[in-house]
């Protein structure tokens, strides 16, 4: 069966730096932005729904090939179409465990409609946690990130 990561639209850019899906295991969640969108009903083509930015620092320590230098990478996500956004502690460091991120299929009358994407930022030592739905998401940008100033 195919990884989550085939779902979403140019994971390639992501994947050919860590040679799969990385884990987001101890990843920093750097910036949210949220966009309402706009809808047109007159021209339902060119209306956009609630958007998602997240701005992730990626451990190089969890590509499988580290050499522990440092070179972290910053992950630019974006999810569209989201609902049921929760959030709970976002500070100034907003470490977490996992990014999980999984598919649901909507069936009201037994017919499974297009899934749905069901996605938890999970708290790393009672930092930010986050979960919402979505129907889309795609990598935006994969990018060398700025030295932690710990390193």
């Amino acid at each position: 069966m195919p990884g989550i990561e085939s779902l979403i639209k140019d994971s390639q850019k992501l994947t050919s730096v860590f040679g799969a899906w990385p884990s987001f295991h101890d990843a920093e969640v750097i910036e949210f932005h949220f966009r309402r969108g706009e809808v047109k009903p007159d021209d339902w083509d060119d209306s956009t729904f609630p958007e998602l930015t997240a701005k992730i620092r990626v451990l190089e320590a969890t590509r499988p090939s580290a050499h522990h230098a440092g070179d972290d990478i910053l992950v630019t996500l974006r999810f569209h179409c989201i609902c049921d956004f929760k959030m709970e502690r976002f500070d100034n460091i907003n470490q977490i465990v996992d990014l999980a991120i999984s598919t649901e299929c909507v069936s009201p009358s037994g017919e499974c409609l297009p899934s749905y994407f069901v996605v938890r930022f999970d708290s790393g030592c009672g930092s930010l946690t986050a979960s919402f739905r979505c129907i889309h998401i795609e990598v935006i940008e994969v990018a060398d990130a700025i030295p932690h100033p710990d390193v």
